[in-house]
């Protein structure tokens, strides 16, 4: 998501989690469905965002499970176009890493069950080929969001452990080379990506965020 993903929706649920749609994600709606091409062009790009939407929402719903089953109270959780954010009652470094890995390796797991599920399926039929896109999304989310920049799962996971092993303030730093260097060609790599493959998740790393961290000037999101 944004690195600021200002909500636009919001509510609370029977259990008083609070649920934020962020802004990000109704741009991504507009960005994946348009009306050019006419109305089967439309059914199909909106066919599409809707099975990205699925599996951003198994993501979700895989971290919210292991939040219960860290025994940690869930107070907010955001959803985004890259996925999304939890607030929870105070966790060890190592539950939060389990909670910011628990993202790709979901999408990695439906990417792995939808290939071996393939050769079950007749070739070239619908099904066959719906699943392959729901594979393809699924390797492509696991793969953007494993990057270590903030704030994707892979930034905050490696923030995590850095924090673990060596001083925040050395962490810091090399969070800010890894965010700078991905920065700087996040924008071209996404567009190639929806120019060549039709699908792009709308993450914007910050460049001065990230030279903040590498003067040590600013906090790492965890």
């Amino acid at each position: 998501m944004l690195r600021q993903d200002m909500p636009v929706v919001q509510f609370s649920t029977r259990e008083g989690v609070r649920i934020e749609i962020g802004f990000s994600l109704v741009l991504f709606a507009f960005v994946m469905v348009h009306l050019t091409g006419g109305m089967a062009g439309f059914l199909g790009d909106l066919a599409v965002f809707l099975l990205i939407i699925f599996s951003l929402y198994l993501r979700e719903a895989a971290r919210t499970w292991v939040v219960a089953k860290q025994g940690l109270e869930l107070i907010s959780h955001q959803f985004g176009a890259a996925g999304g954010q939890v607030r929870t009652s105070r966790a060890s470094v190592e539950a939060q890493e389990l909670i910011a890995a628990i993202g790709p390796l979901t999408s990695f797991g439906l990417w792995a069950i939808s290939a071996l599920m393939l050769p079950l399926l007749p070739e070239a039929s619908l099904a066959a080929d719906w699943l392959m896109k729901f594979a393809f999304i699924n390797l492509f989310i696991g793969i953007v969001t494993s990057l270590p920049v903030q704030p994707l799962d892979g930034g905050r996971f490696l923030y995590l452990y850095l924090s673990r092993t060596v001083s925040p303030a050395f962490a810091r730093r090399v969070m800010g080379a890894f965010g700078l260097m991905l920065s700087a060609i996040w924008l071209p790599a996404m567009l190639l990506s929806f120019l060549i493959f039709g699908i792009v998740l709308l993450t914007l790393p910050s460049m001065a965020e990230h030279w903040a961290m590498l003067k040590g000037e600013a906090a790492v999101e965890g």
